[in-house]
């Protein structure tokens, strides 16, 4: 391990690993929690009320996508500050004369990315507050000229901005793995905090949390366009449009989740072998199910992918879509794209490690896939800026409809 001294401190490789100990995929997941549940109960009008009845910013603070982007502000900025001040700089990784010996493993060119794949994902994440801080104050000034509530976002707006917040979670969870790899490949971990185990099991952790958070957003986007098609069409067509209108895209989001979700508890468990001897799984066998599952679900993700995006296709297409979201299929691509990205990009990349292309290891290539993660990041958000700010009917999406709840309820 490498072991650095800094300015009183006996070993740099610990500083980090005390402050990554908290586990940012957890305290991410506890956030987006109560968010959706205050979400919720913020909906009624007598909460509106009372909430805009309250003194000062209070009344924009305690709404849903304010306190979402407080908790998740202090989470980016907790990782860069770890990031800048025991990587940066304790670690000595803007110096290259530390690594020309190549003694922590890091590829040169690769460094460099690694090196500006935060800051470009904190970029990224300041993008996105701008975009939902200038979404909530036109419709707050359109619903203060119709004299309702200034700060309420009715149920389509709602779901509008979680499809421009949701990238907040992706750029967090990039930052994060790409310090996690710096601290494998540093040899910044010790065996009693788990080791590099440990550390490459939280990363794998962190990616898989981001799919899970993109595959919900997409969930919601079906029933954005749900909302339109509810207040277009007759009944008879509305119940249609429930049991079959959008199965491709729902087969979709629940397979591609249930194995996002079973690769999280299979690194979860491989961070703590401890905690599948109590609940009496050994954990080869967990490891040995997830190639029997993921060699099963493979072919038939791939074809309910195909099934999907021929679905939106479709749907996207008709006349109740296009009058309100415009180009729907471009906005419907903007959401798939980081999960594409987190499917295919790891895979190249291993594969030009396993041929040991330019020197490429295992563990460059990972901390290459969520460094240019934490880039495309940024593509994605402005792709979104784009793709949100252009041909839409933003009155529709301001209107207040609860035909979504009325659907349901059919």
């Amino acid at each position: 391990a490498i072991c650095l001294e800094l300015q009183g401190v006996p070993c740099l490789a610990t500083l980090p690993v005390r402050l990554m100990t908290v586990k940012i995929v957890f305290c991410t997941g506890a956030i987006l929690f109560f968010v959706l549940v205050w979400r919720h109960f913020t909906k009624r009008d007598r909460m509106q009320d009372w909430l805009h009845g309250l003194p000062g910013p209070l009344k924009w603070l305690l709404q849903w996508y304010s306190v979402m982007f407080v908790g998740l502000t202090l989470l980016m900025g907790e990782t860069m500050y770890t990031i800048i001040r025991y990587t940066y700089i304790g670690s000595y990784m803007l110096d290259p004369a530390h690594f020309e010996n190549g003694a922590s493993g890091i590829h040169k060119g690769i460094r460099y990315i690694s090196l500006a794949g935060p800051m470009v994902g904190t970029l990224a994440f300041l993008f996105i507050i701008g975009h939902v801080i200038k979404s909530v104050k036109a419709s707050a000034r359109w619903r203060e000229k119709k004299g309702h509530n200034k700060f309420f976002v009715n149920r389509r707006e709602d779901m509008v901005l979680l499809v421009i917040a949701m990238p907040a979670v992706s750029t967090i969870m990039a930052v994060r793995s790409v310090s996690r790899m710096w601290m494998v490949m540093r040899g910044a971990d010790t065996l009693e905090n788990g080791g590099a185990q440990m550390d490459e099991s939280l990363y794998l952790e962190n990616l898989e949390f981001s799919n899970v958070a993109q595959f919900y957003v997409v969930f919601e986007f079906t029933q954005l366009c749900m909302t339109f098609l509810a207040e277009a069409a007759n009944a008879e067509y509305q119940w249609a449009m429930r049991f079959a209108g959008f199965q491709g895209v729902y087969f979709w989001v629940g397979c591609g989740a249930i194995r996002s979700i079973f690769d999280f508890v299979v690194a979860f468990l491989r961070a703590h072998p401890s905690f599948s001897a109590v609940v009496g799984i050994p954990l080869q066998a967990v490891l040995d199910l997830q190639i029997l599952v993921l060699e099963k679900i493979s072919t038939v993700f791939s074809v309910l992918t195909l099934i999907c995006v021929y679905n939106m296709f479709v749907i996207c297409k008709l006349s109740y879509i296009k009058d309100a979201l415009g180009n729907a299929s471009l906005k419907f691509m903007g959401m798939r794209l980081l999960l594409i990205i987190s499917v295919i990009q790891p895979k190249v990349l291993s594969k030009l490690a396993e041929y040991q292309f330019h020197d490429l290891t295992e563990d460059n290539a990972r901390i290459l896939h969520a460094s240019l993660l934490s880039i495309e990041c940024l593509v994605v958000v402005c792709f979104n800026f784009y793709a949100w700010e252009i041909d839409i009917d933003k009155d529709k999406i301001w209107s207040n409809s609860n035909l979504l709840e009325g659907l349901t309820k059919a």
